[in-house]
């Protein structure tokens, strides 16, 4: 049996520039940081139940005071007035919201963005004709619900480049020291007491020849 495919979301995004939106602003100005706090958590509630959350408006302030804190919102009535007053902006569909719905063009336009090409059920309260959801999802977008990248699935190692320099590095060390492996070591042992003898200032091609370059995990 096909499991049913996820309506709620995640995550949902945010423009930069929300707060220069006229609506907002409108709601800012007439119930505070306070009224827009009561709009994010509506927002927060509607896209983990999907595109709309059916709730009756006296229990969605009574879910948005436990979530925000007595301390900051005591009065149901406040929370009501600023749930129509969105209502009358257009943030909250006002004929929806009179059928007990939260849900608006807008929230199901980013809906449509974040599940462009997770094919839910989109008949229930819909508002956006198919002009309207086809701008709002192009077909080129890739649904980050649907096809998420995982970093843990294609780590890239940081030691492999260096474990390729290593061995050109190695190669050129027993060319430098006649290939073979008795010939290498010895070059290495020079090398290594001329290094620790307090002559720092090697360049690269002496490091080569003493064979400072080298696989330290090279078994004897």
């Amino acid at each position: 049996m096909a499991r049913p495919k996820k309506t709620g979301l995640d995550y949902f995004p945010r423009d930069v520039d929300i707060w220069d939106d006229c609506k907002i602003m409108d709601l800012v100005d007439h119930y505070g940081p306070r009224g827009f706090c009561i709009y994010d958590v509506i927002l927060s509630e509607v896209y983990r139940n999907g595109y709309f959350l059916e709730i009756k408006p006296d229990r969605l302030a009574m879910m948005i005071i436990r979530k925000v804190g007595v301390a900051w919102l005591k009065n149901k009535n406040f929370v009501l007035q600023v749930i129509h007053y969105c209502a009358e902006l257009g943030l909250i569909d006002n004929a929806l919201l009179s059928r007990n719905v939260i849900t608006s063009a807008g929230i199901q336009k980013r809906y449509c963005v974040i599940t462009a090409r997770n094919k839910v059920d989109k008949s229930k309260y819909w508002l956006l004709d198919d002009e309207a959801a086809a701008l709002a999802a192009p077909e080129n977008f890739v649904s980050v619900t649907e096809t998420p990248v995982s970093a843990a699935k294609t780590p890239v190692s940081a030691a492999e480049m260096p474990t390729k320099e290593r061995k050109e590095n190695k190669n050129k060390l027993n060319k430098s020291c006649g290939g073979s492996a008795a010939q290498s070591r010895r070059c290495r042992a020079e090398g290594s007491e001329y290094y620790n003898s307090g002559r720092s200032s090697l360049d690269v091609d002496s490091l080569s020849r003493f064979g400072l370059f080298y696989d330290h995990d090279e078994d004897p």
